[in-house]
């Protein structure tokens, strides 16, 4: 039996991911911050597919959040860990809290990296594992207004790109998923529905792209997979263009309407 552990299960993207995963005979270990959205799942999980489901509510922005999890796991075979859980604030870097930057930082980076670092030395001792870091087409280019968060997603996929080349021949397989604006909270948590980026004449639905992640994970691709051919067409432009055009083309996307 596959078991997988997947951070931000309690909604949006995580959630979707969680209830494919079931679909198709997956043990779970899902984790995120609101207990009672997270044991919901659970239930309906449990009782619609008849696999097991292990809960863990617990905060990864904060480190007793991260270590808290690393225990949690530490006798447990992973199969497939999902990066899932991120987090980012709209503005001017200077109006944001710190406290909101240093807490992106910690989910988006540190949790992700510990995360993976837990679970590579069992993964390769067995031969066997899949590794997917849910990135963002924020990679590709500065993020004006969510400087943290685009620079955030840019380690993500440096980070996984470098790792998936270290692994190669341990049996270990690294996915960076990189979607664009999708139909979750995230903009209202960010506090960026004013922005163009957000409009939902555009961004793409839950479902569709927790489907696109379901086939790159049923055949254990590799690499980088982008969302949606215009966001797959704007990443590769990111590496032909200059900064000097790509970073105001972002910033006239996220600009408040």
């Amino acid at each position: 039996m596959t078991t997988v552990l997947l951070t931000g299960a309690s909604g949006g993207i995580g959630r979707e991911l969680a209830i494919q995963m079931a679909s198709r005979g997956m043990d779970l270990i899902v984790v995120a911050r609101n207990c009672d959205r997270l044991s919901r799942l659970a239930d309906r999980i449990r009782k619609q597919h008849r696999v097991q489901v292990d809960c863990l509510a617990c905060d990864l922005g904060e480190p007793d959040g991260v270590a808290s999890l690393v225990r949690h796991i530490a006798d447990r075979r992973i199969d497939i860990l999902v990066n899932n859980a991120g987090r980012g604030d709209y503005g001017y870097f200077r109006d944001i809290d710190w406290a909101q930057h240093s807490c992106t930082l910690r989910l988006n980076v540190v949790a992700l990296t510990m995360l993976t670092h837990a679970v590579v030395p069992a993964m390769i001792a067995n031969g066997s594992g899949y590794i997917v870091n849910i990135a963002s087409t924020a990679s590709f280019q500065p993020l004006p207004w969510m400087a943290t968060y685009g620079a955030s997603k840019a380690y993500v996929l440096s980070f996984g790109e470098a790792l998936a080349h270290e692994l190669e021949g341990s049996g270990v397989e690294v996915l960076t998923l990189c979607p664009g604006a999708t139909k979750t909270g995230f903009a209202r948590a960010a506090n960026a529905n004013d922005s163009k980026n957000f409009d939902d004449r555009t961004t793409a639905s839950v479902d569709d792209v927790a489907r696109y992640a379901m086939s790159m994970i049923s055949e254990r691709k590799r690499g980088v997979a982008v969302h949606g051919l215009g966001n797959r067409l704007r990443a590769l432009l990111s590496k032909v263009l200059p900064s000097a055009l790509t970073v105001p083309m972002a910033g006239r996307a996220m600009r408040p309407r």
